[in-house]
C-alpha cells in the first residue's frame, strides 16, 4: 500500500486531534500571558510586583528568569520585587514566597495594592520583546545582582562557616556534577570524566582542597574523602537523588530546605579558587555573580528548539570556558 493511501486508525487521529487541540489552547494561554505581562510593565507605578511560579524549573532557573526581569526593568526605569512561589521548594498551592528565605531585597521596594503581576511559570511566558534584552558585561552584571540581592543573614552566617571549615583560607578546586534530571537537557558526563579532568587540574599543584557539589549519590561514592592527595568536602546534609529525579522534584526533604541547600552549594562554588562543572543553571548563578571565577565546563546544554524555549536569551550564555 503507497504512502498516499494509507489511512490513520481512529486511535491515531483522535491523539492527533488532542495534540492539535493542545497546541491551539498553548497558544492561546501564552497570548493572554504576554498580554498580561506586558501591561503589567506598561504601567507598572516604578515598582514591578513580579512572581515567579515555575514548576519545571529548578533554583538556577529562577535566578535566569530574575536576570532577564531585572534587565527588563531597568531599561525601562523600574525596579522589580520579586516573589518566588513554586511549590516544590514552598507550599503545594503555591502561596509562600520562599525567595524571603535566601535573599533580602531593598526595602524601599513598595508595590501599591492593586498593581498588575508580572507572571512567569515557564521561559515561554516571557514576551518576544523581552528577549531581546540587552547583553550585561560580566563584572557590570555581578554588581547590579549583588545590589539587589543581600544573602539573609541566617545563610549568610552558615556559608561562612562552612567556608571555614571546608576551604579553611586554603587554595581549593570547586566541583560541581550536576546528574539525575540534567540528561534530558544537556550529554551526560560520567563521573569517570568528571574527575579525569579534575586529577588533571590537580596536577598542575595549584589546589590543596577539593570542594564539591552534587545532586547525585554516585559521584559522591566516586570521589570519596581523599583525591589524588587532598582533603574532599561538601556540604553536610545535603538531599541527593539516586536515579534520574531531580532532587527538587523529589517527595521527600523539607522543600525550602532543599532551596537553602541548593544555594549554599552555588555560593561555597564560588568561595573556590577554580570551578570545574558540568552543565548546570545553579553553578550558573555561581558564574554570574563572581564574573572573575575561572571556569571548565565539561558538556553545553543542547540547542534544540524545545531548550532554546527554556533558555532563549544570550546573556545567559556563558561563552568558552575559561581555564579549558
Amino acid at each position: 500500500m503507497s504512502a498516499a493511501t494509507v489511512s490513520l486508525s481512529p486511535t491515531h487521529l483522535l491523539a492527533r486531534a488532542r495534540i492539535a487541540l493542545g497546541r491551539r489552547r498553548e497558544i492561546a494561554r501564552l497570548s493572554r500571558v504576554h498580554h498580561a505581562n506586558e501591561k503589567a510593565l506598561a504601567t507598572a507605578p516604578g515598582v514591578l510586583p513580579v512572581r515567579i511560579n515555575a514548576p519545571a524549573g529548578g533554583l538556577g532557573a529562577h535566578f535566569n528568569m530574575a536576570v532577564l526581569v531585572l534587565t527588563a526593568c531597568h531599561e525601562r526605569g523600574l525596579r522589580p520585587k520579586f516573589r518566588f512561589t513554586t511549590p516544590h521548594y514552598g507550599r503545594p498551592d503555591g502561596s509562600y514566597d520562599w525567595l524571603a528565605e535566601l535573599y533580602r531585597q531593598p526595602t524601599d521596594l513598595d508595590v501599591p495594592p492593586g498593581a498588575p503581576e508580572f507572571v512567569l511559570t515557564q521561559w515561554n511566558d516571557v514576551p518576544p520583546s523581552l528577549r531581546r534584552a540587552r547583553a550585561w558585561e560580566r563584572a557590570e552584571l555581578a554588581a547590579f545582582l549583588h545590589a539587589h540581592f543581600t544573602l539573609a543573614p541566617a545563610l549568610s552566617a552558615t556559608l561562612e562557616d562552612y567556608h571555614a571549615r571546608f576551604m579553611g583560607g586554603e587554595p581549593t578546586l570547586g566541583l560541581h556534577f550536576r546528574g539525575s534530571d540534567k540528561h534530558t537537557e544537556a550529554d551526560p558526563v560520567t563521573p569517570a570524566a568528571m574527575l579525569e579532568a579534575a586529577a588533571a587540574l590537580l596536577e598542575t599543584g595549584s589546589f590543596d582542597r577539593v570542594f564539591f557539589a552534587t545532586d547525585s549519590l554516585s559521584f559522591v561514592s566516586a570521589i570519596g574523602s581523599e583525591f589524588h592527595g587532598r582533603p574532599v568536602a561538601s556540604a553536610p546534609d545535603v538531599l541527593r537523588s539516586g536515579d534520574l529525579t531531580g532532587v527538587h522534584f523529589m517527595n521527600h526533604g523539607n522543600p525550602v530546605t532543599k532551596a537553602r541547600q541548593a544555594l549554599l552549594d552555588a555560593l561555597l562554588l564560588g568561595r573556590c579558587q577554580h570551578l570545574l562543572k558540568t552543565e548546570s543553571s545553579l553553578s550558573q548563578w555561581t558564574t554570574l555573580l563572581h564574573p572573575s571565577l575561572p571556569v571548565t565546563q565539561l558538556n553545553r546544554r543542547r540547542t534544540s528548539p524545545a531548550w532554546a524555549a527554556w533558555f532563549p536569551v544570550p546573556m545567559f550564555a556563558e561563552g568558552t570556558p575559561r581555564g579549558a
